[in-house]
């Protein structure tokens, strides 16, 4: 009897385990099912597709410098009185930067002014008598040579206190002064550094096939390397007959900017050329395509397109055959995509 009753609830033991099992073998089977199943609807974003001729660019990258850059030499002898601008300050044509004494200029001014207006009136009355023949003809010219004299020896003074008052050959930023009140200055010495910021050029080389195809350039725009938001226009004003050394030709662009744009000569900037292609047609994102297929949204369905490439343009693929006119292509999630898989379009470009 004992024996029966510990048969039978073996028995029992082993029937439970037996369901434990089969019970969680039916819960796994459905939840691999349930996994294996597709999303209802898949939400998409989509461009609708358009004819267009695409520019084509090349970039080049250079530092850029003053139009026009230039040291100021003093053309005066003396010592510097006044100073009356600093570095990073803007001035225009002009403006007076630096002063010398002239002191025995304006001395000496006062004298040769004198002496000229004396002489003025020597040769008026003189050539009164010589009209009238009261005087020789030497008698004349000996006058009127010492008119010339006094007015030569005038302009002399005016043009040496003149260059006594330094002043800015053109509008720009004062880069560097190279002197200071007190000190003592002469003929060829340097006085201060301008440069011409809003003016800008860019030097750059371009290769045999760039140079020849300048003429279909449609637009230049030159940009600040580490501040892209800083854009400008920029046109060729200058450009080489021969090639250099490195078989490239030498190219200036000149950029005209603002006054206050901030720009210095030296930064870093990238000039992009866009040419007009005459290809016209069909141009989409590389990144759309996957193994030569694109997935469309036709019906609030996934449609699968094998596409033939054309040429390559800065990122884009021109579409020979596959695609038409007003196609919706699908932008994003293109990877596990399938024919007839419902979708739900989620942008508003279509």
């Amino acid at each position: 009897m004992k024996k029966i009753i510990l048969i039978v609830i073996g028995l029992i033991v082993i029937g439970a385990t037996w369901f434990g099992l089969e019970q969680n073998k039916s819960a796994l089977s459905t939840e691999a099912v349930e996994a294996d199943q597709p999303i209802a609807v898949l939400p998409v974003k989509v461009e609708r597709i358009e004819h267009s001729t695409p520019y084509n660019t090349y970039k080049k990258t250079a530092k850029l410098v003053g139009a026009n850059e230039l040291i100021v030499l003093s053309e005066a002898q003396g010592n510097i009185i006044s100073i009356y601008k600093k570095p990073g300050e803007f001035v225009s044509k002009g403006d007076l930067v630096a002063l010398v004494n002239a002191e025995l200029l304006e001395a000496e001014s006062l004298v040769l002014k004198a002496n000229l207006e004396k002489a003025e009136k020597d040769l008026t009355r003189y050539k009164s008598l010589f009209e009238k023949e009261a005087i020789t003809k030497d008698q004349f010219e000996k006058i009127n040579l010492g008119y010339k004299v006094a007015e030569s020896k005038y302009l002399v003074n005016q043009k040496r206190l003149n260059d006594t008052r330094i002043r800015a050959p053109f509008s720009g930023k004062i880069n560097k002064i190279f002197t200071q009140e007190g000190s003592l200055i002469g003929p060829g010495k340097p006085v201060f550094e301008i440069i011409d910021t809003e003016s800008m050029e860019m030097k750059i080389s371009l290769t045999e096939e760039e140079v020849t195809s300048l003429n279909e350039i449609e637009k230049i725009t030159v940009q600040v390397v580490n501040k892209p938001e800083l854009t400008f226009e920029a046109q060729i004003t200058s450009e080489a007959v021969k090639a250099n050394l490195a078989g490239q030709y030498d190219v200036v662009l000149t950029i005209e900017t603002l006054k206050d744009n901030n720009l210095k000569s030296g930064l870093s900037a990238r000039a992009i050329f866009q040419m007009s292609t005459d290809n016209e047609g069909i141009y989409i994102n590389e990144k759309w395509i996957v193994d030569d297929k694109v997935f469309l949204a036709e019906d609030d369905k996934v449609k699968e397109v094998t596409v033939k490439r054309g040429k390559e343009l800065e990122g884009l693929v021109q579409i020979k055959n596959g695609l038409k006119s007003k196609d919706l292509i699908i932008t994003t999630i293109t990877e596990g995509l399938k024919s007839g898989q419902r979708i739900r379009i989620i942008n508003d470009n279509s």
